[in-house]
């Protein structure tokens, strides 16, 4: 269908709706009928190739020649056991990718992205894949278009449609039909799904969604490929390098074994066991799971990981850059005072409720009897765009759009002002800017056209030459000027934020410049914007974490410095001008003093996280405007507001806050810092048992020892801490010392100390098993390999209580998981001397001193370790600050 070819009339009628847009059963109905509006997500893998991958994988061809061998040979028990530790491999392989598919899949569906649609006459913000053919969208700087739309109304609205069309200026909407054939880059009065509003406002009818949109048919031709982090290749990496190292230990050993004279079968089989086991194939699948599962639980509490990678990089965060509106307060916006040049009004009311009365010196007052009161309240309906409505699920009224604008629409609303307004004309607007620090709208009431302009009391001021007093117009003199500013600055101390109006009658013919100069100051009206509940104890506990935190606002200098000392930021003031006049050498000497930064603008956000980089500093930032995507990727962390900000910024982001709350930020890293913890853990002990083993089998090679285990009775220790016990490792909850801590130095290799802990660890439980497979010795090859096969095992499972911390004798377990799977994997080992399993496993029954010395060499290697943690500071988790 060629929608740009109709009058609006036509395409309405043809969708079966109206300007007021559905009802809300017609909507639910079309969704049945049309589908969701999304296009095909990446294609993860099926069961089958999940289980394909098992199968191939080297180690498990390893294990199949193993088994292959011993039934060709008749060794039967052998190879039945093989088959056991195979298939608990293979479906632990299987279990551990199904989980991270199923993982990113969930992911997938949590979703922030929001529309903003007309049903039943009520603007309502909806899920955007909830949007159907026939909605009515309203769009706003900064929107990413949720469908393609036919525009029925337009004002200064300019998209950018380079992700379609490769322009880079942005287009110019209309809402005309078009009648000749003109491509898409020429579909002046269309909207096409993902592309973005730049500035301005419109209106328009969904034709398509999902796959039926332009975007949709290209993107569905693409299959988006898997993400793997920097943690996740280096790991891989260092499995590759074990390997190649297992394999040729595991080739010098059988080739001396051959020259020995050892029997051909079972040196085989033990070797490629030795190369199975020193191999933690297991890493690169619990990474990706772990990371995966964690980005769940950081979405659970409100943020969303939009690359897995990041997560990584939460954990070495020192500075959190965050706005003041939203983030630190609560973003509603209420105005409770208004400044005429001549008078001082006090609102009551809290909230977007729109009850509340005007008071002057005590007294109840009628808000529109004052012709200067009228005006401001008038300027403020005029320059709002945001629309009120009443949540009948949680009983209060909410503001969809800005939370600004919202407070003077609900200031209106308190004076009853809406209904006379009903009638008027929108011809021009200049939506708000960070930049401008203002917003222009021109309208015709009545016979007469006006331009009504809201923005910074310095701002307009400098735009005014006139001044509302008593009703009348005088000249803006020095005096008046000096006046205003003084009962700003008062305000501001106070926490407020102030907005100035001004307006000016215009001609028919006016020039759009013209609309904002020459004006006629109004007053102020002075709103406040409580902090959140939790920032104050966030940001204690950011500075205890040694996290700097740091508050970049657009308000005056006066309202920010308020709410810091409110909330704890500690640090100087930097005003926006001061960071223009200074150069990034002089800025890179004071960003590690300045906390508050005010009246900034998202070139300055930019030059400040520069700055701070070049610093050395790991830095996360908020941003909520379309302006603010260049700082979130100059970032080393960049947060979108899910409720506050645009699309545009959550695409550039990696991470969204579901709730704009700067106390989530601090979650957020706390558990990015305990998933980089617990992967380093499980590494640790992955590597702890690869290195006992290597050590026991080279020592005794060396020696001229027999085998001190069988190739069963390594597969068997590698199952049984590996699959049990080490898996519940990576699942650790976040420790109350987590941010108690610095952040990681991204500088530092997590790799190195976690091998050297590893390697010594591995040389400790070597010196007991030397020991006791020495002193077995005397009753029998078999009763020195129980002895070192049982002491293995259970030095590992006293071993993973040493490594699942990093402070010294911490016995608080959380972790559920890991108690049982240790209790479980005991009592195995010890059913594999009293039960038929130590006919395959070659175990005899030991006494109950033999098992108290094994038990007592344990806790001694435990307390070894626990002291280790305090005389080998190099080796702990976190590596020097910088």
């Amino acid at each position: 269908m060629q929608w740009h070819k109709l009058p609006i009339h036509e395409v309405l009628k043809l969708l079966e709706t109206s300007e007021n847009g559905l009802h809300q059963e017609e909507a639910q109905s079309r969704i049945l009928k049309y589908g969701k509006n999304r296009v095909r997500r990446r294609k993860r893998k099926g069961y089958g190739q999940i289980l394909a991958e098992q199968v191939r994988s080297l180690m498990m061809i390893l294990l199949f020649c193993s088994l292959a061998i011993s039934l060709i040979v008749g060794e039967l028990l052998d190879a039945a056991l093989l088959f056991v530790v195979l298939a608990v491999n293979i479906v632990a392989g299987f279990f551990l990718e199904s989980k991270a598919e199923k993982a990113f899949e969930e992911l997938e569906k949590i979703t922030v992205d929001k529309a903003r649609v007309t049903r039943q006459g009520h603007d309502v913000l909806v899920d955007a894949e909830e949007i159907v053919p026939g909605d009515v969208v309203v769009i706003g700087g900064g929107d990413s278009l949720p469908a393609d739309l036919r525009l029925f109304e337009t004002h200064a609205l300019n998209v950018d449609e380079s992700i379609l069309t490769g322009e880079s200026v942005p287009s110019v909407k209309y809402s005309e039909p078009i009648a000749e054939e003109v491509s898409v880059a020429d579909m002046e009065n269309m909207g096409f799904s993902g592309t973005v509003v730049t500035s301005g406002r419109g209106k328009g009818v969904v034709v398509g969604t999902g796959g039926d949109t332009e975007l949709g048919r290209i993107s569905e031709m693409i299959q988006e490929a898997a993400e793997e982090s920097p943690l996740h290749r280096r790991l891989d990496y260092l499995g590759r390098i074990l390997l190649f190292l297992s394999l040729g230990l595991a080739s010098i050993i059988f080739v001396a074994g051959i020259a020995r004279g050892q029997e051909l079968t079972p040196l085989l089989i033990y070797v490629v066991s030795l190369t199975v086991s020193a191999v933690p194939e297991a890493l690169p699948t619990v990474t990706t799971l772990a990371l995966a599962i964690g980005a769940i639980e950081i979405a659970r509490r409100n943020a969303i990981i939009r690359k897995l990678s990041i997560i990584e990089t939460l954990g070495s965060v020192d500075v959190i850059c965050s706005d003041k509106t939203g983030t630190i307060t609560e973003n509603e916006m209420t105005v409770k005072r208004v400044l005429l040049s001549d008078r001082d009004i006090e609102v009551e009311g809290l909230g977007y409720d729109p009850r509340g009365e005007f008071m002057e010196s005590g007294k109840k007052i009628d808000p529109l009897a004052s012709e200067g009161l009228a005006l401001l309240l008038r300027t403020g309906f005029l320059c709002s765009s945001a629309t009120m409505t009443f949540s009948e699920e949680d009983k209060r009224w909410e503001i969809i759009g800005d939370p600004t604008e919202g407070a003077l629409l609900v200031l209106a609303e308190k004076a009853g002002l809406p209904a006379i307004l009903e009638k008027h004309e929108r011809i021009h607007e200049v939506p708000f800017s960070s930049g401008r620090k203002m917003r222009v709208t021109v309208d015709r009431l009545g016979r007469q056209v006006y331009s009504h302009v809201v923005g910074a009391p310095e701002v307009i001021l400098e735009l005014s030459n006139r001044i509302m007093t008593d009703g009348t117009v005088q000249r803006l003199t020095g005096a008046d000027r000096t006046n205003v500013s003084e009962r700003c600055d008062e305000l501001a101390r106070d926490g407020f934020r102030l907005l100035a109006s001004g307006y000016k009658p215009l001609g028919e013919g006016f020039a759009p410049e013209n609309a904002e100069k020459d004006l006629i100051f109004i007053g102020v009206a002075a709103m406040i914007d409580p902090p959140k509940e939790h920032v104050k104890e966030a940001v204690k506990q950011c500075i205890e974490a040694g996290i700097r935190p740091v508050m970049i606002t657009g308000d005056h200098r006066l309202t920010a410095l308020a709410i810091a000392k409110g909330t704890g930021f500690g640090g100087e003031v930097l005003e926006g001008i001061e960071v223009e006049r200074m150069s990034d050498e002089d800025l890179s000497k004071v960003v590690d003093r300045v906390a508050v930064y005010a009246r900034t603008s998202p070139e300055h956000k930019v030059r400040i996280v520069n700055a701070l980089r070049e610093r050395g500093h790991i830095v996360a930032i908020t941003g909520d405007g379309v302006n603010d995507a260049p700082v979130l990727k100059a970032a080393d962390v960049g947060i979108a507001m899910g409720i506050g900000g645009s699309d545009v910024t959550r695409e550039a982001s990696d991470m969204v806050l579901r709730d704009d709350n700067f106390a989530t930020i601090v979650a957020a890293i706390r558990h990015g810092r305990s998933i980089y913890d617990n992967l380093k853990n499980f590494f640790m002990y992955s590597l702890l048992g690869n290195f006992d083993e290597l050590y026991l089998a080279i020592v005794c090679f060396l020696l001229g020892f027999p085998f001190p285990l069988t190739a069963l009775q390594i597969l068997w220790i590698n199952l049984l801490t590996d699959s049990f016990s080490g898996l519940a490792l990576a699942f650790e909850p976040p420790r109350a010392q987590t941010l108690k801590e610095p952040p990681r130095n991204p500088h530092a290799s997590m790799l190195k100390p976690v091998i050297l802990r590893s390697a010594s660890y591995g040389l400790l439980a070597l010196i007991f098993e030397l020991a006791f497979f020495v002193s077995g010795l005397g009753q029998g090859v078999e009763k020195a390999r129980t002895l070192v096969f049982m002491f293995c095992v259970f030095f590992e499972l006293t071993a993973i209580f040493s490594i699942r911390s990093d402070r010294f004798f911490d016995f608080r377990i959380e972790n559920r998981k890991l108690v049982l799977a240790v209790v479980a994997s005991a009592i195995l080992q010890v059913a594999t001397m009293y039960t038929p399993l130590r006919n395959a496993l070659e175990t005899t029954p030991l006494t109950l001193s033999e098992i108290i010395h094994i038990l007592l060499a344990c806790v001694f290697c435990f307390f070894v370790m626990e002291t280790m943690k305090l005389v080998l500071p190099k080796l702990k988790r976190w590596s020097p600050s910088r």
